[in-house]
């Protein structure tokens, strides 16, 4: 079923019942912010994360796209109503909020701030940490997968670097405990973890970020 977007307002995206999908939000033409839909017996609100609803006061044109197609286009008054929304940070630079409703600076804004070859650089000793302390071979994977294939760079609308592993533990608690271990090996060797879920873990090095998911 093609996902409807019935209206949209100060508290979110509003859906009708059977939505599934991924949707990107555009104001006035920036893809500001991402979400995943899972499907669901009635319609469903999805509120905008509080990152994103600082910034929304003034008017927009917000449109919502599913693998870019376009499912729904207005323009909105958010807040005061006063002005235009601006999906900035405090410098003005045009900022993204990503799934984990953090803000970030998408590589298309940063390509000459040397942004891409640190994460580069990071993707690659997280990898080499993984080869020799546990064990495992990782590869890049989703967006950064995409980028590469398509065009052997960066998609500019991604912000971080995606890496992943194939786990070959049998049950989803010796998965966990699998990378809790790499998370251990990483912080050993001066790399900055933060744990997301049982499965996700995110590498920070200042400013930069980089994922890595077992499967």
């Amino acid at each position: 079923m093609k996902p409807v977007v019935q209206r949209v307002d100060d508290e979110g995206l509003h859906l009708q019942r059977g939505t599934d999908c991924s949707l990107d939000v555009h104001f006035d033409g920036w893809r500001g912010w991402s979400v995943a839909v899972e499907d669901g017996p009635d319609p469903v609100t999805v509120p905008w994360p509080k990152r994103l609803q600082a910034r929304l006061d003034g008017r927009s044109l917000v449109t919502v796209t599913v693998d870019d197609d376009e499912v729904f286009r207005g323009e909105v008054a958010f807040g005061t109503g006063e002005g235009r929304v601006e999906i900035v940070d405090r410098f003005g630079n045009p900022v993204i909020i990503d799934k984990w409703g953090l803000t970030q600076r998408v590589f298309a804004t940063r390509r000459d701030s040397g942004a891409v070859e640190a994460m580069t650089s990071m993707a690659e000793r997280v990898l080499e940490v993984m080869r020799e302390s546990c064990g495992l071979e990782g590869w890049i994977s989703f967006g950064t997968l995409l980028g590469a294939a398509r065009s052997g760079s960066v998609i500019g609308h991604d912000s971080d670097i995606d890496l992943c592993f194939l786990s070959e533990k049998q049950t989803p608690a010796e998965m966990a405990v699998e990378i809790w271990g790499v998370a251990r090996a990483l912080v050993d060797a001066g790399i900055s973890v933060k744990h997301k879920t049982a499965s996700f873990i995110t590498v920070r090095s200042e400013e930069h970020t980089s994922e890595l998911q077992s499967h």
